[in-house]
């Protein structure tokens, strides 16, 4: 026994003799830190920085970009808000503890204060939500509207919703998983960590802040006149105080939890998934003869290895929405800490817990992933008795895929101590909020649909409906409790002929739709704001389907206006003429999703469809979306065309640097 222990305490004092003195030529990085962090940016498989999609003054893509003016808070925020109120249901499924206003009390929030607060708090005309929603961002008060790229703006909008960024049917659609399309595949993760280094910006955290400050002001003068008013109706003068802003900051607070940990799972479980059939190849692909340097492919599968950990690094210190500064909050703002010594050190020895400004946060976890990631790749050569004398070649798998597995360990370490263990995340919130809304009287799901062609065969029209239907039908697969949503995702079909409208006449197809509701029973929770078409070009995408030519549904935004569009509409959607092709595999969980949570409207698609070749809505686009519209054939690409592109981009790096050089 004491003859097996002796070498492991020689082994562990080796590894750690090595460990010490990596740490101390390694402190500050080293020469190749620089050309190799410039490589991996190169490469487009890392995010990079948020400013790009910021309109300041000097932007070299000012006039190239689609900008949108983006209310940092999302406006459908203040309606969730009400609804939890009235429910006491959070984002998170917990029940509140705090007392809630009647139902009679809160919908004095959509009164004005004069009509029946008591002086003093009845001098204003208007109501509360107005005064909040003016504070979300208003021409009344706009200081803190910021104009961001349309990809960054649509990627956000699903984000704040709990929306996921891209449906695992369409990954797998788009074949991400496959070695040829990883810097796509990338581009997608990289949209989504994006999203929070905007959140997190200096200034964009202050506005958000701002904005919920303002909110929360507005609600303590309702709160206060809605005690004062309990006050007076009790005969002596007891009664339970209700804390409105108590409210909106457990909800607030509570609802960026969520959103956070629901980006940054997908983003891990993806980041897994591209991750670990690399580490498989790494491990047994076998270079032509010894050498102290690694072949292309093994440099090919490193640089990956190297990306997603940055992409996890990213995305683990990143993506959260910090209160601190916020009316409830216990913590002031703290972007302007100064970093300390501890902070700037080049490794953290001790183990690392969350802060609320972003720049300890990614100190702190910079310094513990690369002390973890040295510990574990000596303890792993101390467990194997590798050590200088008989150290392997370089492009030794064994060596190689020992270093790559004691990054991933430290990484998921790191993690845990920064962000905790991760929670049961539960239904989709737009999937929870759906179902909340099934039995309702308001609810609308399925779809009515009108025939606007008949130069097909009615055995090509059946062999449409049949794929069509069948493409449509298959969302949310493998989710379980949403029956009621299942059956109500019907499409009613109407066959524009025998209705007297000529093929090819969505105008005429938009009044009877909007006449049936009027002179008809419609279809049980059908839209009433949208309705398909299916017309010569639809029919023949699921006909004759090809790459740049998937099966998709013409959608027709039925209150449109072609004569009435608002300059708004000009500037955000240039070209929107009232309908969108949407790929049919999108029709629920993704326009159907962004309906129920209303933070989307098919104009919003509009801008992402115009860079298809087919003018097809294919969902999120990890790509630019310019101002007028693709402008060359190189530009007007759809996803599956990108694919190639992306990832014949991609320069040879390394992956020993940043966080682990």
């Amino acid at each position: 026994m004491a003859g097996r222990e002796q070498p492991d305490q020689a082994s562990s004092e080796m590894a750690n003799a090595m460990l010490r003195l990596d740490m101390a030529i390694t402190e500050h990085g080293t020469p190749l830190h620089k050309p190799l962090a410039d490589a991996a940016r190169n490469r487009r498989t890392i995010p990079t920085g948020i400013e790009d999609h910021i309109l300041y003054p000097g932007n070299p893509r000012a006039n190239s970009l689609l900008w949108i003016p983006d209310r940092i808070m999302e406006p459908q925020t203040l309606a969730r808000f009400m609804g939890f109120v009235s429910s006491g249901r959070l984002d998170d499924g917990r029940q509140t503890a705090l007392p809630r206003p009647t139902e009679e009390e809160l919908l004095k929030l959509l009164e004005p204060m004069s009509a029946w607060a008591p002086t003093p708090y009845n001098q204003s005309d208007r109501s509360t939500m107005h005064e909040m929603m003016v504070r979300i961002g208003s021409y009344e008060d706009s200081a803190r509207l910021v104009s961001i790229s349309k990809e960054l703006h649509f990627m956000k909008a699903r984000l704040w919703d709990g929306i996921v960024p891209m449906s695992d049917r369409r990954w797998k659609d788009l074949d991400l998983d496959h070695s040829d399309n990883f810097a796509i595949a990338c581009q997608f993760i990289i949209a989504v960590t994006n999203v929070f280094h905007y959140l997190n910006h200096k200034i964009i955290k202050d506005h958000l802040r701002q904005t919920s400050n303002l909110i929360s002001d507005h609600l303590k003068v309702f709160e206060e006149a809605l005690n004062a008013n309990r006050r007076a109706a009790s005969s002596d003068s007891t009664y339970e105080h209700i804390s409105v802003t108590g409210l909106w900051h457990e909800y607030i607070s509570t609802h960026y939890k969520v959103i956070s940990n629901r980006a940054h799972s997908w983003v891990v479980e993806h980041i897994d998934r591209l991750r670990n059939p690399i580490l498989a190849e790494l491990a047994t692909y076998q270079p032509a003869s010894p050498s102290q340097q690694h072949d292309a492919h093994q440099w090919t599968l490193t640089n990956k290895l190297h990306d997603l950990l940055e992409n996890g690094a990213q995305a683990d210190y990143t993506i959260f929405i910090p209160t601190d500064g916020y009316r409830g909050d216990a913590l002031p703002a703290m972007e302007a800490q100064p970093l300390t010594e501890q902070d700037n050190a080049g490794f953290r020895e001790q183990p690392i817990a969350w802060d609320a400004s972003f720049l300890r946060r990614r100190a702190a976890y910079a310094g513990r992933l690369r002390y973890l990631s040295r510990v574990h790749q000596y303890n792993d050569m101390a467990d194997v008795g590798v050590f200088p004398g008989n150290l392997p070649p370089m492009n030794d798998p064994s060596d190689i895929i020992r270093v790559a597995r004691a990054q991933v360990t430290a990484q998921a370490q790191a993690r845990a101590e920064l962000r905790g263990e991760p929670e049961p995340l539960g239904l989709d919130l737009w999937l929870t909020r759906a179902k909340n809304s099934a039995q309702s009287g308001g609810f609308q799901w399925g779809y009515v649909a009108y025939r606007l062609n008949h130069e097909h065969n009615e055995g090509q029209w059946a062999y449409f409906k049949e794929r069509f239907e069948a493409d449509a039908a298959d969302w949310c697969e493998g989710v379980a409790g949403i029956d009621e949503l299942r059956r109500l995702a019907k499409i009613h079909w109407r066959d524009g002929k025998e209705l007297g409208i000529e093929d090819g006449d969505i105008e005429a197809a938009k009044a009877h739709f909007k006449n049936s509701f009027a002179s008809e029973n419609p279809p049980e929770k059908v839209c009433h704001d949208l309705f398909l078409v299916a017309d010569g070009d639809t029919i023949t995408s699921y006909i004759k389907p090809n790459v740049a030519n998937a099966g998709f549904i013409t959608v027709v935004d039925a209150p449109f206006d072609p004569n009435d569009v608002d300059d708004c509409v000009k500037h955000e959607s240039p070209g929107y003429s009232g309908s969108v092709r949407v790929l049919g595999r999108l029709l629920w969980d993704d326009l159907g999703a962004m309906y129920q949570v209303e933070n989307q409207e098919l104009v919003d698609l509009w801008p992402l469809a115009r860079h298809n070749p087919a003018l097809v809505y294919e969902g999120p686009m990890p790509i630019p979306i310019l101002k007028d519209g693709p402008e060359t054939a190189t530009q007007s690409r759809s996803v599956a065309r990108t694919l190639t592109y992306l990832a014949a981009a991609g320069i040879v790096g390394n992956y020993f640097f940043g966080f682990t050089g």
